[in-house]
């Protein structure tokens, strides 16, 4: 592959969103102080790299006008339906091991983002999804996200029901990517209009959808302070490290704009995620 293939390769393929996953995953275990199964962390980055390749992807069901049949063709690029495909095998392989908890997790958030993306046409008519609802949108692309890499960890160590230290959690990975998936709409914001989709920022502007973003942000670092699990004196330290992950995705959010290159959206934003694991990862390390 050349140089060219490789940087075309890794922002196209959506492994870098995988391994984000992955490492908000692993940043769970950290957290709660418990084992990482490492299972788990590669369900959640393929699952992540399938359901990321399959919002690039159209199942079409066109009606043949010669015979009335209905013909069931796949649109897309063969790196992704190739990515899919290799996702599936591996995930199929994977979650006979784990916990019946995990598997409701999955097959729930799996079902909550076909209904988000709805990759389906009719007689050429796409379907709309929840992600065409403007409210809607980010909400739950959040609540997928927080549920696949809270939720879904934790739940190999039998959580029956969230204790107050994972509700916190939870809390605080559903306000900090919501706050990047909003301000991730500015890259968007040319495509979502041809598809007629309203956005915040297609509503309100820029600033005000930075604004809403780092609104999001001061709500994740509230929970930081109120979290009567973090106040100890022992996990100070990772306090500290998710307040510098704050700063610095707010540094992230205030930078961007409509005109930055795709690339700084794939790597830079969504980076956010992978310096906070990283910042996490070493207050344990370090501590």
């Amino acid at each position: 592959m050349t140089s060219d293939g490789s940087r075309k390769f890794f922002p196209e393929s959506q492994f870098f969103v995988g391994l984000c996953a992955a490492a908000m995953g692993s940043e769970t275990y950290l957290v709660t102080g418990t084992p990482v199964n490492f299972n788990s962390i590669l369900v959640i980055f393929f699952a992540a790299l399938f359901i990321y390749n399959t919002a690039k992807l159209r199942l079409s069901l066109n009606k043949n006008s010669a015979n009335s049949r209905y013909i069931l063709q796949l649109e897309g690029s063969s790196l992704s339906i190739t990515l899919c495909v290799i996702s599936l095998v591996v995930l199929f392989s994977i979650l006979t091991m784990c916990s019946e908890i995990q598997l409701l997790i999955f097959m729930s958030t799996s079902l909550l983002s076909l209904l988000y993306m709805m990759p389906f046409k009719k007689n050429g008519v796409q379907l709309k999804g929840l992600r065409n609802n403007l409210f809607l949108k980010n909400i739950v692309l959040s609540f997928i996200w927080a549920s696949a890499t809270v939720l879904f960890p934790v739940a190999h160590h039998e959580f029956a029901l969230p204790g107050p230290e994972v509700i916190f959690i939870f809390l605080r990975r559903f306000f900090f990517i919501y706050a990047l998936t909003v301000i991730y709409d500015m890259r968007d914001l040319s495509v979502d209009k041809m598809a007629g989709m309203k956005t915040i920022v297609s509503i309100f502007g820029d600033t005000a959808t930075r604004l809403w973003s780092l609104a999001s942000l001061s709500v994740f670092v509230l929970f930081i302070f109120i979290d009567p699990y973090l106040a100890g004196l022992h996990e100070q330290a990772i306090s500290a490290a998710l307040l510098i992950s704050a700063l610095m995705a707010a540094l992230i959010i205030v930078n961007t704009n409509r005109s930055r290159n795709k690339n700084y959206y794939s790597f830079v934003v969504d980076g956010a995620m992978a310096v906070q694991f990283l910042l996490v990862l070493g207050s344990r390390l370090f501590k």
